[in-house]
């Protein structure tokens, strides 16, 4: 409405915001290679972000073992791993 065009994100853009590295490591820039754009999208899509994947991986050991206890709801006094940390919250404005 107001006129601004908006583009559709790049599949270099897409990975780099998965955490993928920025260059491969003979000095070229990231890429996947031997299969279509959209395959491309598809596999960084369904990636588990590097910045994320110990996080993640705890939480599923954590939910197994639960499970494995019978344990099937419980509480916790946990943090949200996937909260923004709070220096970075921006300011609320009244």
């Amino acid at each position: 409405m107001d006129g601004t065009r908006h583009r559709p994100l790049t599949t270099f853009e897409l990975a780099m915001i998965q955490s993928f590295p920025q260059f491969l490591p003979d000095g070229r820039p990231f890429q996947l290679e031997g299969c279509s754009d959209a395959k491309a999208r598809e596999y960084i899509g369904n990636a588990v972000p590097t910045d994320a994947q110990e996080e993640m991986g705890n939480v599923l050991l954590l939910a197994a073992a639960e499970a494995e206890a019978g344990i099937s709801f419980a509480l916790s006094w946990d943090p949200v791993w996937v909260a923004p940390v709070t220096d970075e919250l921006p300011a609320i404005i009244h």
